[in-house]
């Protein structure tokens, strides 16, 4: 059996492509991919994570995904930049826009900026969405947490909902303003983006969205990163070399306690 009949799929799949074009006529119904093909569409993406990691399982999902869809026909996308990153974006065909129209920092006083980044982030946000209305069947969608507070329509995505199940382990800051945006930011847009069927009831228990405004997408596997050795000796040398002698399940990434170990 090939790699892509056994789920070695393209990280564009055809419903991820039909979860986005969807949002522009609001009908829930999921098209078949050829319907979505046909359609125009322009995305808009805010690439704020870009400065908040330098890798991570949301850069790479935006840099395997948003190539791919800036190349299908009659489809653009803007990716939002921050001046100052951390992480590496994609290249062509997307397209790269500032973020930072209004500079991040007054440059005057420590203290000044901290008071002023929540009015200026706000404020940023509220022009990129006059700009967007201004576009042709545009699409936001934000690649950590950010809304526009306008009726543009936007994709979410529920990548998990730790913060929520494990809250003994998210009683820090960062826990209380996760628990404190991710209602408003789900409930803002106009369909949602499950990574699993599990984060879609979790979705629905936690913060009561209906569930037909959320499609699950699985994350899907790049063939030419993970496979498994074709030549049996390589493949038995392998095992051997790594002391495999039972079936085992590769994980990669991190046991910090966000992976639910």
């Amino acid at each position: 059996m090939s790699r892509r009949a056994r789920g070695y799929n393209d990280p564009m799949s055809a419903d991820a492509r039909c979860t986005w074009a969807n949002v522009l006529d609001g009908s829930g119904v999921m098209h078949a991919f050829r319907h979505a093909q046909a359609r125009s569409m322009h995305v808009i993406v805010d690439g704020t994570v870009y400065c908040r990691q330098r890798h991570g399982g949301i850069n790479t999902h935006l840099n395997q995904i948003l190539p791919r869809i800036a190349r299908e026909a009659d489809t653009r996308v803007d990716l939002l930049l921050p001046t100052e990153r951390r992480g590496t974006p994609p290249g062509e065909p997307a397209r790269w826009l500032s973020r930072d129209f209004i500079p991040p920092r007054s440059g005057l006083s420590w203290r000044l900026d901290q008071k002023l980044e929540p009015v200026l982030e706000s404020l940023k946000l509220a022009l990129v969405g006059l700009w967007a209305k201004t576009q042709r069947k545009a699409v936001f969608i934000s690649s950590y947490l950010t809304s526009l507070p306008v009726s543009v329509p936007q994709v979410a995505m529920a990548h998990d909902m730790n913060h929520e199940v494990l809250r003994d382990l998210y009683d820090d800051a960062h826990g209380i303003r996760l628990r404190r945006r991710y209602p408003d930011y789900l409930r803002t847009a106009t369909r949602i983006i499950a990574v699993s069927e599990t984060t879609k009831a979790y979705v629905e228990q936690y913060y009561g969205t209906t569930p037909e405004l959320i499609d699950v997408v699985c994350h899907a596997v790049d063939p030419a990163q993970f496979y498994r050795e074709s030549q049996d000796d390589q493949f038995k040398a392998l095992a051997h070399g790594c002391d495999i002698s039972r079936r085992y399940i590769l994980y990669v990434g991190n046991r910090a306690h966000f992976k639910n170990f």
